[in-house]
Parts: structure tokens; C-alpha cells; sequence
């Protein structure tokens, strides 16, 4: 058997984040500790994915391009054909790219013997639904949480051995922590927010009736991150009693060495589309303390436990989030215990394990008979004029030497990260999502 191929499949719009940092670290590993020959397929869009911008950030990828800038489905779905037929892996895992699903069962009926291997990494209703669609032509499903995890198990009660679930894992700390606060009690309590500053899914603008309610506290709030909100996030919290310093965005180094030593509780607001944050566990592998909402899935992965390495509260209950933190200011003595306990508990879950996992799944996947489909997907995308006259690829090759581009407003508009699904059916899965989303011990 020669060296076999492994092809990741990722949007370039946005060039830092969750994914990005986890598909910069494992692919970085793979190439240093396996012998699997590691290419990136990287979309260029005509104004919002941009991979030499992306590659800057992650020089280590051996990139395959790919341009989508005629920007139909089409073309995507066209050019992640060419990819798998150019590159012919064996193994292929998308990163944020909808349009894969259609791709795949095309390149698998025209002769490709790839495996598809799907991660779902956020609570996003349309992908988990997206992959229900197509799991006639996917050959495995991993997720980081279990609550994804017992969805799908659900689903494919018949195929268990191609459903998976990693528990996720960050870089343990290089830096000594700083235990001002807890060795000098009159030393203000730290208090971070690490991330994206949006308000969808992280719900940043939680952040202003916090910072209100802990005026009379000894804390200070930090913000590591940035995000289209965070003008509007700087003048909500202006005049605020309690110094607010915005540090704007942090490579991992940084954090590891400029942050995470320097903060004693971290903060987070999600109520949905979270897997793991890893930003909670990089905080708790220095020993900072969590206060987070119990997120969709929170309670079953085990990370934060209430009391136990930190606090939660219910999405949006802002006045218990602000209790726990004024708590944490007052006695330095309950710091330092669920400080410990943090470190402790996600001491083991370090990303050489995690990467191993997948590694693992891997090998797991590739001695698996290749799921082909038998007839083609349906159609998600209604064509234009040109497609009524013409045929999609004809219409797309006039598109692009007349320049004539199809306009989107956004990243995600351009580079999809999900196809289209029927409300009323997403509705179902987040329905079944939350009847799944409890506590069971020794799952």
C-alpha cells in the first residue's frame, strides 16, 4: 500500500476561529507524526475568500486551489469534483463547506473511491439535517459533542460503527499562571471574554448588564477577540464603572503567554450553536475559572461542572452570572479551589490525545466499504436564464469570460458552510436535539 492521501476541504474567508485553529494544529501534526500525504483544498471567491491570505496564516498547508469565483453552486460543487478527481485521497474531510455533500456523491458515482468523513463540530440545524440527507453517500459522521453524538446514534442505530465522537482537547500551558488575585485579596478579580465578538451565537451584548451589575464588585473585564460588534460593544460599555480594556485579536501563542496566565475567571454567554468553546478549556488548562451559560450539550461533555471547577446559569440569567462572579471576587480562598479543580480536571484532554483520537477514526474509516450512492442527490439550487438554456457548466465558463459574476454579500453567501434545508424539517432535529440534551451517567 502506497502513502495515502488525505484532502481537507475549508472555506478562506475567515482565516482565524474554532475550526481554524483546530484544522491548523491537526494538519500540522499529521504531517509531523504520520505518514499520510495532508493537502488543504482552499476556495478563491471574487471578494471574500481569499486562501493566499489564508495560506499566510497557515504556511504549513499544501494547498490545492480552488476558484469559485464565478459563484454559483454549480461551480462549487464542480470544482470540489475536480479536487477529489485531481488529488484522488482516500480519505476527504470538509471543514464549513455545504456544497461538499453534493460533490462527494457526484465524484463517488463517476468512480471515485474516496471516503468521506464529515465533522460536525457546532450546533448548526441545517448541517446535522444536511447530513441525515446524505448519509447514503458519507462513510462516517465525528462529533465533539456528545449531544451530536446521541443524535446521530439515533439516526443510524444500523451503522454504529461509522458514527464517532472525539472529545475535544487544546495545547496544555507553557506559561506559570499569575496568582495575584489569590495571594493579594485587595488585587481586582479579572474577568475575560475570549472570542468572537458577534451577538448570534456568542451573545456578547450579555456582556453590558454583567459589567453594570458588577460595579460596586473589585473586578476588571478584559476582551480578547474581535468581530463585527465590537463598536457597538465599545459604546455600550462606555462610562461603565468597572475598567473595561478591549485587547483586540490574539494568535493561541499570545493568549497561552500574554492572557490565559493573567486572568483568573472567563466568561461565555451562548445558549446554541456551540460545540466545545475552546476557549474554555484553554482557560481551565491554565486554571481560570468558567462562568458559562449552559449551552445546548453543555451539561453532557463534562467540562464546567457546577460548583465543582467553576459556575453556570441559564442562557440569558445574567443576575446569577454576575452573583458568582461578585462570589469569586469576595473569596479568594473558593478561587483558588475551583481554580485547581479546573486545571485538574482537563488535564487529559490535551490536543495530542485529541488528535490521536481522530488519527484513530481515521484508520477506522478507510477499512470500511465505501458507502456509494445509488441515485443522485436532488437538485438545491434553481439556475437562471442561462441555465434554462444552457447546461450549468456552459453557463458558468459564459458567466466567467464575460465576467459576470454572481454577486454575495457575505463569506459565507459566497463559500456556503450548509445546503439549504426545509425549516420545518431543521425545526425536527433542534426538537430532537433538545429532548437528547441531558445528563447520563456513564455515557
Amino acid at each position: 500500500m502506497g502513502t495515502r492521501r488525505i484532502l481537507f476541504l475549508t472555506q478562506t474567508h475567515n482565516i482565524w476561529g474554532g475550526m481554524e485553529q483546530w484544522l491548523h494544529n491537526f494538519t500540522l501534526w499529521l504531517q509531523q507524526n504520520t505518514e499520510y500525504d495532508v493537502r488543504v483544498a482552499l476556495p478563491r471567491g471574487r471578494k471574500f475568500n481569499d486562501p493566499d491570505a489564508y495560506l499566510r496564516a497557515h504556511p504549513h498547508m499544501r494547498p490545492l486551489f480552488l476558484d469559485v469565483r464565478v459563484g454559483t453552486q454549480s461551480v462549487r460543487v464542480r470544482r470540489i469534483v475536480e479536487a477529489i478527481e485531481s488529488v484522488e485521497p482516500d480519505l476527504l474531510v470538509p471543514i464549513a463547506t455545504g456544497d461538499v455533500f453534493e460533490a462527494v456523491a457526484e465524484a463517488k458515482r463517476r468512480g471515485s473511491k474516496v471516503r468521506y468523513l464529515q465533522p460536525v463540530r457546532a450546533l448548526v440545524g441545517e448541517l446535522l439535517a444536511n447530513v441525515v440527507d446524505y448519509w447514503p453517500s458519507i462513510d462516517g459522521v465525528v462529533s465533539i459533542s456528545r449531544l451530536f453524538d446521541r443524535f446521530f446514534r439515533e439516526q443510524f442505530p444500523s451503522e454504529l460503527e461509522r458514527v464517532h465522537y472525539v472529545r475535544h482537547g487544546v495545547r496544555p500551558a507553557f506559561a506559570a499562571r499569575d496568582r495575584l488575585s489569590v495571594d493579594d485579596p485587595s488585587a481586582p478579580l479579572r474577568v475575560a471574554f475570549v472570542g468572537r465578538i458577534e451577538p448570534d451565537m456568542k451573545r456578547i451584548f450579555d456582556l453590558v448588564p454583567l459589567v453594570e451589575a458588577l460595579g460596586s464588585a473589585n473586578v476588571e473585564v478584559h476582551l480578547y477577540g474581535s468581530g463585527p460588534s465590537e463598536a457597538e460593544l465599545r459604546a455600550r460599555l462606555n462610562g461603565v464603572s468597572v475598567p473595561v480594556t478591549f485587547h483586540g485579536y490574539k494568535t493561541q501563542d499570545e493568549l497561552y503567554r500574554d492572557a490565559y496566565p493573567h486572568i483568573d475567571v472567563i466568561v461565555l454567554f451562548s445558549e446554541a450553536g456551540e460545540g466545545t468553546p475552546n476557549a474554555i478549556v484553554e482557560a481551565m488548562q491554565h486554571g481560570c475559572v468558567p462562568v458559562i451559560a449552559r449551552y445546548k450539550g453543555q451539561a453532557g461533555e463534562r467540562f464546567v461542572a457546577d460548583g465543582r471547577n467553576g459556575f453556570t446559569f441559564a442562557p440569558g440569567d445574567i443576575t446569577t452570572a454576575a452573583e458568582r462572579v461578585s462570589r469569586l471576587a469576595r473569596d479568594r480562598s473558593l478561587l483558588a479551589q475551583l481554580s485547581a479543580c479546573a486545571a485538574a480536571d482537563v488535564a487529559n484532554d490535551t490536543a495530542e490525545r485529541m488528535h490521536r483520537d481522530w488519527g484513530a477514526i481515521f484508520e477506522k474509516t478507510l477499512v470500511l466499504p465505501q458507502k456509494v450512492p445509488a441515485a443522485p442527490a436532488p437538485p438545491t439550487e434553481r439556475g437562471g436564464r442561462l441555465e434554462r438554456l444552457l447546461s450549468p457548466k456552459t453557463a458558468d465558463v459564459l458567466r466567467q469570460i464575460g465576467h459576470r459574476y454572481y454577486p454575495h454579500s457575505d463569506g459565507w453567501a459566497e463559500w456556503p458552510g450548509t445546503l439549504p434545508a426545509d425549516p420545518d424539517r431543521v425545526r425536527r432535529v433542534l426538537a430532537d436535539l433538545d429532548r437528547l440534551d441531558r445528563y447520563t451517567d456513564g455515557e
